[in-house]
């Protein structure tokens, strides 16, 4: 990409994390949708959490003056969980996603927000329903 540099790190391992993002101490901006999937949704949950944290601490070690940091959740992985047996899953969306989101990758980033200089904006898979009544 044009203007951007990229940085290509194993986040899964906070040593290879560190070392790989010594060439990112100007980063102010984080725009972050990894996802590491896993037939134990507690386990994904758990690791990809993790690799979030490995992530904002290999920043933090190289002085990074982070702003702000962008997690984008659900779009691109909504029923990963049942496989390639529906286009259109039946799972209540919110219930197959809890394990994912809010003890993983979002708890670390709420957690970390409130002693941090930089704050955070969560985008997550909505639907959005009209409905349009006629008055006289």
């Amino acid at each position: 990409m044009p203007d951007f540099d990229t940085v290509t790190a194993d986040l899964t391992d906070p040593a290879a994390t560190r070392d790989a993002l010594k060439t990112a101490a100007d980063t102010t901006h984080l725009f972050y949708a990894a996802l590491n999937p896993d037939d134990d949704l507690a386990v994904e949950a758990e690791r990809n959490g993790r690799m979030l944290g490995n992530l904002l601490d290999g920043l933090d070690a190289v002085g990074a003056p982070l702003s702000r940091v962008v997690i984008y959740q659900g779009f691109k992985i909504y029923g990963i969980h049942l496989g390639g047996r529906c286009a259109r899953p039946r799972a209540n969306p919110i219930a197959a996603h809890a394990a994912q989101y809010l003890p993983g990758a979002g708890a670390q980033l709420k957690q970390r927000a409130e002693k941090a200089a930089w704050d955070y904006v969560a985008l997550r898979r909505t639907w959005w329903s009209a409905m349009s009544t006629a008055t006289r």
